[in-house]
């Protein structure tokens, strides 16, 4: 195992977990047992701090900075590791790989070194944005690039750089994973809606996006479900007939996309929302369209196109299994 095995993912949540404890409480090896136990993983959090004699007299401000060392260190070798094979290789397609990374590898490690300093002039939210914006998109990016079968990426390469997403589960991978959707604001709002999100890994994020897709859906499913009862416009109400249960029907198959991820997997969910959920929505969102004579309340409109996004939104997050 390469020692500290980088894990710029893990490094980087840890980083932050450490910024956003208090900066008097003094350090000592039950401290560092106790803040280590608040990270995706305390065994590497501890052996990292417990490599520096400083640890032992350091406040987390302290500790932070050793972590940030590890994590410089080891981006450092990741990139070292990285450029060697990229000049030394004869595979053409490793190489035309390679040289989408290396340099990106290079700002990753210099994007921890520069935590470092962030975090002494500008403190831990200035250092969190270094983080989340400069250095994961980086590591993200290749991370996702050598899942390409056709290019074979040495383990010890794929090892230094990958942290399984399973054990990501703070600010950091919130926003990592919301990148990846078409709508990342709405995204964080929704996991940052249930604490849950905070120890949850993608599987647990996703389980989230579904639950707010399915209390979206059933708020719309309502609103039309009542609008269609007690209107008083023929062709208002005649338009509603074709959707109110299909709204009922999406709600249904979000919910439903819970169960399908539990049991089946992610392949079952996306499923559930492609073929069952989504094409509700567009039926009635082109209806709606096709009818400019009839008033559809804004209401209506804005949470249908809510829901649309949530679908989006849960496809995007299950797109990381």
């Amino acid at each position: 195992m390469v020692k500290f095995r980088l894990c710029l993912f893990t490094i980087s949540f840890i980083t932050l977990t450490f910024t956003l404890q208090p900066f008097h409480v003094l350090s000592d090896e039950a401290m560092i047992i106790n803040v280590c136990d608040k990270t995706p993983d305390p065994s590497l959090c501890q052996t990292c701090l417990n490599s520096d004699p400083k640890s032992k007299t350091a406040d987390v401000r302290g500790l932070a900075m050793i972590w940030i060392t590890c994590g410089t260190r080891d981006a450092d070798k990741l990139y070292n590791d990285t450029y060697n094979l990229y000049t030394s290789t004869n595979d053409t397609a490793l190489h035309n790989l390679l040289d989408n990374c290396w340099t990106r590898f290079i700002g990753a490690r210099d994007g921890i070194d520069g935590a470092g300093r962030v975090r002494r002039d500008q403190g831990s939210d200035a250092t969190k944005l270094t983080i989340t914006r400069n250095v994961i998109p980086m590591i993200t990016f290749c991370s996702d690039l050598f899942k390409n079968p056709e290019v074979a990426v040495p383990e010890y390469i794929i090892d230094e750089t990958k942290v399984p997403f399973h054990v990501m589960s703070d600010e950091a991978m919130i926003i990592n994973v919301c990148s990846k959707t078409p709508n990342p604001s709405l995204c964080e709002t929704c996991l940052h809606s249930d604490p849950k999100s905070a120890t949850a890994d993608v599987k647990g994020l996703a389980t989230i996006s579904i639950t707010c897709g399915t209390r979206d859906a059933d708020k719309l499913y309502t609103d039309t479900d009542n609008l269609y009862m007690n209107t008083k416009d023929p062709a208002l109400h005649n338009l509603l007939d074709n959707c109110w249960w299909r709204f009922l029907g999406a709600r249904d198959n979000i919910d439903s996309a819970g169960r399908m991820l539990s049991d089946k997997g992610s392949d079952a969910a996306k499923l559930a929302i492609t073929r069952d959920a989504m094409p509700m929505i567009t039926y009635c969102s082109d209806l709606f369209k096709k009818s400019p004579t009839v008033a559809v309340p804004k209401n209506i409109i804005d949470e249908m196109n809510v829901v649309s996004t949530d679908c989006q939104i849960i496809l995007g997050i299950l797109s990381n299994f």
